[in-house]
């Protein structure tokens, strides 16, 4: 892998910074090279539903459950 110059000219020296595009150019040129550790991105808009083949059922339904009526409150008693 080759480290990045200052250019092409033969008199510039290898030991010269670069800035700017030269950076860039080179920062891709490496993570080309090297790779990058990041996931490959998700699928994105339509959904890819159901696999074929997939047996799809109806969910089960389940009988409603009533409240029982409330007997009417008593009036509290008095000590007389």
């Amino acid at each position: 892998m080759k480290i990045a110059t200052a250019g092409n000219n033969p008199q510039s020296h290898k030991a010269m910074r670069c800035y700017g595009v030269a950076v860039i150019l080179e920062a891709v040129a490496m993570l080309g090279a090297i790779g990058t550790p990041a996931l490959p991105p998700k699928p994105r808009g339509k959904s890819p539903g159901w696999t074929p083949g997939k047996l799809r059922l109806r969910k089960t339904r389940f009988s409603i459950v009533k409240k029982t009526a409330t007997p009417p409150r008593q009036k509290p008693s008095v000590a007389v």
